[in-house]
């Protein structure tokens, strides 16, 4: 916001400088306060979405547990429930701060080794990430959220689900931006899908895929339109993110 220098001698434009300032003042704190309801917003109906959603996750992960132990494989019902244990220490961590690269990597691998637990096929997780890129900080879930909506909508019947990701810095003369791709061999987005996705979050279509729309709203608030989604399909859904990047 522009504020008016003190440069004036009558006395009436004087007056209405100050009011003028005052009221840019008052505009500034106004916007900051929106941005701050925006992000809690954003929080709560994130933990919304989790609450309505990963029950049913975390009941089955125990029941794949119990069973391993009734089954006397009890290195793989340890290793089960250390998985558990990190994904649900990371999931449930406050979400307004800004995470590692590497911390999100880590919870998809604990997803996925859940996931895994029982299944005759089990899914396959191939990434390729600079490893220098593994303190740079991104959003939470933000990538987690495209790989559990892969899992959960994307798998083809009687076929093997493979999930790829890479990620690397883009060159850009303005600032430092990070590129990052998932891809499945699934059955891919449907149309309806693409254009609502594609179109971005906005009220008339929250109520279609809401923690992908969620997480896509989160990155606007916090990069301010400086962020990037892009949705398709080749041989399965793919995602292409680009977002500025923080303490690379």
């Amino acid at each position: 916001i522009q504020y008016l220098n003190n440069t004036y001698n009558i006395h009436e434009l004087t007056l209405f400088q100050n009011s003028l300032n005052d009221l840019l003042s008052t505009i500034e704190q106004l916007n900051d306060k929106y941005y701050k309801k925006e992000l809690e917003s954003q929080k709560v109906q994130l933990h919304f979405l989790q609450l309505q959603l990963k029950p049913h996750f975390y009941l089955n992960c125990l029941k794949q547990i119990y069973s391993l132990l009734n089954q006397h494989k009890y290195h793989d019902a340890s290793e089960a429930i250390l998985s558990l244990a990190n994904y649900l220490r990371y999931i449930l961590k406050d979400d307004s701060h800004l995470i590692s690269l590497s911390e999100e990597l880590d919870c998809i691998k604990n997803y996925i080794s859940l996931r895994n637990i029982g299944s005759t096929k089990p899914i396959l997780f191939d990434y390729t990430f600079d490893q220098s890129l593994n303190h740079c900080e991104i959003p939470m879930l933000l990538l987690e959220t495209f790989v559990e909506n892969a899992i959960k909508y994307g798998q083809k019947a009687d076929t093997q689900l493979v999930i790829s990701m890479e990620c690397f810095l883009l060159d850009d003369a303005t600032a430092q931006k990070i590129y990052f791709r998932i891809q499945d061999n699934g059955i891919g987005f449907s149309e309806n899908q693409l254009q609502i996705y594609n179109a971005g979050p906005n009220t008339n279509n929250l109520s279609h895929g809401i923690g992908i729309l969620n997480i896509m709203q989160r990155c606007k608030i916090l990069y301010e339109g400086k962020e990037f989604f892009h949705f398709s399909n080749q041989n399965g859904a793919t995602i292409e993110i680009i977002i500025p990047c923080s303490d690379y």
